[in-house]
């Protein structure tokens, strides 16, 4: 009986110390935002973090996986690009190494790693939303603008007030017509 009572509280402490102590991929961004929208590069950079309440939690490698829609990635199935495991500590600036992305097109997207205590599940599905060709006349003459994005940090935390950055430009444009779309994901309680 002693045995059986010994055998019950360990596997109870395993169990315990297991779910308490479970490894996660969060804060995942895309060109160092939350689900952005008008990503205006053919390879947008990864990134993300893990999260673990045990100390001494290290990432030995990472696979990422993108999509067109939800549902295939869920599949793992028509995919875009699934980089496999890659033998990296890395988890910023992972540039996109699929077939080419469309311009004003929405992708999603997930993570997992292993980390010297283990392999984590995949992350949640997050997603971003390519650019759309801006273009506009000068004279007689039609152009394309690229849109250059640079997040902006103020000291109070706050991100993207600029989610544009700036546009460069080599000539004078007399008339201009510009259209902006935001989407913003929040999270529940």
């Amino acid at each position: 009986m002693k045995k059986v009572l010994f055998v019950a509280v360990c596997a109870a402490w395993l169990g315990f110390a297991c779910s308490t102590s479970k490894v996660k991929v969060d804060e995942l961004r895309v060109e160092l935002r939350e689900n952005p929208v008008g990503v205006g590069t053919a390879h947008p950079r990864f990134m993300w973090q893990i999260e673990s309440e045990k100390s001494n939690v290290n990432q030995v490698a990472y696979q990422i996986q993108v999509a067109a829609s939800a549902q295939e990635l869920e599949k793992g199935k028509n995919l875009l690009w699934d980089s496999g495991f890659v033998n990296s500590d890395t988890s910023l600036f992972i540039a996109y190494g699929g077939s080419p992305l469309q311009s004003a097109t929405e992708y999603f997207w997930r993570v997992r790693v292993k980390t010297n205590k283990g392999r984590t599940a995949w992350s949640e599905t997050e997603n971003f939303a390519t650019a759309s060709p801006v273009t506009a006349r000068s004279g007689s003459s039609r152009f394309l603008l690229e849109i250059v994005t640079t997040p902006f940090c103020s000291p109070l935390g706050l991100e993207n007030l600029n989610p544009f950055g700036s546009l460069l430009l080599q000539e004078r444009i007399a008339n201009t017509l510009a259209f902006a779309s935001s989407r913003h994901k929040t999270k529940a309680g």
